[in-house]
């Protein structure tokens, strides 16, 4: 089953603007569209006490910044209703005084009741209007991701224009709204200037720090935004792997986190103080939030005013980790890492490995396992022994994941995957994209908290992504029964591979000998590559610098410029990772 998250939205392009100065807070989408300028570098702090009182930082977030905010005009005497409908887009720039100017172009009755707060619809800029009937008009928007109130991304179905309804009425001698769709929407380009990406850190079953992307506004109250959705707790996707140290109604006391001489002061309120291990959790999870955030180098946590903890390092690695700078694959020769053209043995692996004569490997972590694809099925090779693991025909490409489960996927099942661990023990458990169209590749992210499929959606491909439910002990006990759909490829299927534990990039066929190459991920925007010829299998190792396309020939290519560089030949399988 395919999760479509859908909203309906208003409108929003570029106008003049003029510096100011606005102390002004309010709901997550609903503050002004301003651009923060002048953001320090990352700052050194000097030791604070970790106990006391909360001193007074800054009472007005704008007094250390400058911001630009857009300021639109109120509607025109005489205008037409495609006139009112441009200009109400136009008004929606500018959230001033709970988006004022907007709500002027609206009957004073719907005024009360728009509600521009409930997400974003980012589109490619082209919005044609046509009259309807009965004073109604209809402006076209082409989607490419919806943004919702908790600043979730949604990548958009491909496809024809989505028609926003607006309603009219009289007022006086003049025409006025009298119905539009909530929200805002902004085209790509604006939405890129006014909008960043940032990382929301929780904790995995394994005690990892987890990243989830959200989009933020640029602008003064961003660290307090962050602190506040972080509160919120992971999203849909994520729900069942990860928690949060902060316990439910915990709030930001004060509604306002400001940041002193590089240091976050993060005030709570509504829980009591913390075991320590749970402090380290809440610091960690703060500190790796708040990372990006310009000028932002530590935290210190009190409650109710009362400072409990500061620190500007946490206890553990929080960036998404690249998987491996080197190209590891098997050759008629070896399996390896390999470089111009030489196999370098990895010991206690590539001799196990190379016996079985694979078509797919799969690297557990540290290099440690291995699930290996041959002839006769699928294999989990340790250091010690080999394991049969399935034999079933039509296997796709494994995964190993970081508690060493290896995951088989039949292609005429790709509803059920078969679990096995290094001991033996092995159980089935159920997909869920069973019914939709051809599957190529089923993969589990290298933390194991996500799995993907890359799956057939008429003429071109869609990645599905779900969730992956763990016991105590890391065995996977239950899929998120939506499989959520995170990017569209152009082309057929070919092969998916995971990037790191939330991005991943896909191959696709566009042609008789051509295959496309896509990245995006959770949350994100994707964007396609150039082509190569013939390329039948991907791997990601961290970054597009490191991603790696096969070709039937052997043929080995990486990025170069805008195209593709052959690197190596004669290779049968590249090894990826998860």
């Amino acid at each position: 089953m395919i999760r479509q998250r859908r909203l309906s939205k208003s409108v929003l392009p570029m106008v003049s603007v003029t510096p100011v100065t606005s102390a002004r807070r309010s709901r997550r989408v609903g503050p002004a569209i301003a651009l923060t300028l002048g953001f320090g570098l990352l700052a050194g702090c000097a030791a604070i006490p970790a106990h006391g009182p909360v001193e007074v930082g800054l009472a007005d977030l704008a007094q250390g910044e400058q911001q630009v905010q857009f300021n639109p005009s109120g509607p025109l005497v005489g205008s037409s209703q495609e006139n009112l409908v441009r200009g109400f887009v136009l008004a929606a720039t500018s959230s001033t005084d709970d988006y004022a100017v907007a709500r002027e172009f609206l009957t004073p009755d719907y005024a009360q009741q728009w509600d521009p707060y409930a997400g974003v619809i980012v589109d490619e800029g082209t919005r044609p209007f046509r009259k309807g009937a009965d004073d109604t008009g209809l402006l076209s928007v082409s989607q490419s991701a919806e943004i919702d109130e908790s600043g979730t991304m949604t990548p958009a179905h491909p496809g024809p224009s989505v028609d926003m309804r607006f309603e009219f009425e009289m007022v006086g001698n003049e025409w006025r709204i009298a119905s539009a769709p909530a929200g805002i929407i902004v085209d790509r380009a604006n939405f890129s200037s006014i909008w960043s990406a940032h990382q929301l850190y929780f904790v995995d079953r394994n005690g990892q720090l987890t990243p989830e992307t959200r989009w933020f506004l640029n602008r003064a109250a961003l660290p307090t935004e962050i602190v506040t959705e972080l509160l919120e707790g992971p999203s849909s996707l994520f729900v069942t792997q990860v928690e949060s140290a902060f316990p439910a109604g915990t709030e930001v006391r004060g509604d306002t986190v400001v940041v002193i001489d590089g240091i976050a002061q993060v005030d709570l309120t509504g829980f009591m103080p913390p075991t320590h291990a749970d402090e380290r959790k809440m610091l960690d999870q703060l500190l790796a939030s708040l990372q990006a955030v310009p000028g932002c180098s530590g935290v210190r946590l009190s409650i109710d005013g009362v400072v409990i903890a500061e620190d500007q390092e946490t206890d553990q690695q929080s960036k998404p980790e690249a998987r491996g700078r080197q190209l590891i694959g098997a050759r008629e020769d070896g399996f390896g890492p390999i470089s111009n053209g030489v196999i370098h043995p990895m010991a206690n692996l590539s001799s196990a490995i190379t016996e079985l004569e694979p078509d797919a490997v799969s690297l557990g972590k540290n290099d440690a396992l291995a699930a290996v694809r041959h002839r006769g099925g699928v294999s989990l090779v340790t250091q010690a022994e080999t394991i049969p693991v399935d034999s079933r025909a039509q296997l796709l490409e494994p995964s190993i994941d970081d508690w060493g489960w290896v995951w088989t996927v039949a292609a005429d099942a790709p509803g059920l995957a078969r679990l096995t661990a290094d001991t033996g023990e092995q159980s089935d458990i159920r997909l869920p994209w069973s019914a939709e169209g051809e599957v190529a590749a089923v993969r589990v992210a290298p933390g194991g908290n996500l799995i993907a499929a890359l799956v057939e959606d008429g003429p071109n491909s869609v990645v599905l992504v779900a969730g992956v439910t763990r016991d105590k002990d890391g065995k996977p006990i239950g899929i998120a029964e939506d499989g959520v759909e995170e990017m569209w490829a152009t082309g057929t299927p070919i092969d998916l591979d995971w990037i790191d534990n939330t991005r991943f990039v896909t191959l696709t066929g566009t042609g008789s000998s051509t295959s496309k190459v896509t990245v995006g991920g959770v949350g994100v925007f994707s964007y396609e590559q150039s082509s190569v010829s013939d390329g039948i299998q991907v791997s990601g190792s961290g970054g597009r610098a490191q991603i790696r396309v096969r070709s039937t020939a052997g043929f080995v290519f990486a990025p170069q410029g805008g195209g593709w560089q052959r690197v190596e030949t004669d290779v049968l399988a590249l090894a990826t990772r998860g």
